[in-house]
């Protein structure tokens, strides 16, 4: 019998709110574009209060019994593995900074990392209860807004 704790799968959605945070926080000032660093002060804003939800809903977690036979081992192990290499990670994020020079990289890699937490939290919906997923909805939401505003930059910088 596996037991999970719900804690353990909103801790990573914590950390990849924490993660995103620095990773906007520290690409904010490194282009001399007011456009891209007051989107990138709005997006580590945003991760904030993402992971203060995440954080506020740890709370009240339960353990997930995993007997009921949807999710096994194999399921939790693709999780922590996405997690630890496709989302917001602390070590990639210092890689790719300290190598990232423009500014469509830069955006290449957020729009990425924006794509990947929206799995991500789409996943982690299987474990919640209606009420928090609706609370999970919204951030997905806000998640696909800033998505949408970091391509349509994007696109602006494509063609100079």
């Amino acid at each position: 019998m596996s037991k999970y704790n719900f804690d353990d799968i909103l801790l990573f959605a914590v950390n990849i709110e924490k993660n995103g945070e620095n990773f906007y926080r520290n690409f904010a000032n490194k282009f001399k574009d007011e456009t891209i660093n007051a989107l990138f002060v709005f997006l580590a804003d945003q991760e904030v209060e993402h992971s203060r939800y995440f954080s506020e809903l740890l709370q009240s977690v339960q353990t997930f019994d995993t007997d009921n036979g949807n999710y096994n081992d194999e399921y939790f192990a693709y999780l922590r593995a996405f997690v630890d290499n496709a989302i917001f990670n602390q070590n990639k994020n210092n890689e790719i900074s300290n190598s990232i020079n423009s500014i469509v990289d830069v955006l290449d890699f957020a729009l990425q990392m924006e794509s990947d937490s929206i799995t991500f939290y789409s996943e982690l919906k299987l474990f919640m209860n209606q009420k928090d997923i609706s609370k999970v909805d919204i951030i997905i939401d806000e998640e696909k807004k800033h998505f949408r505003k970091l391509y349509e930059l994007k696109s602006k910088y494509n063609t100079k």
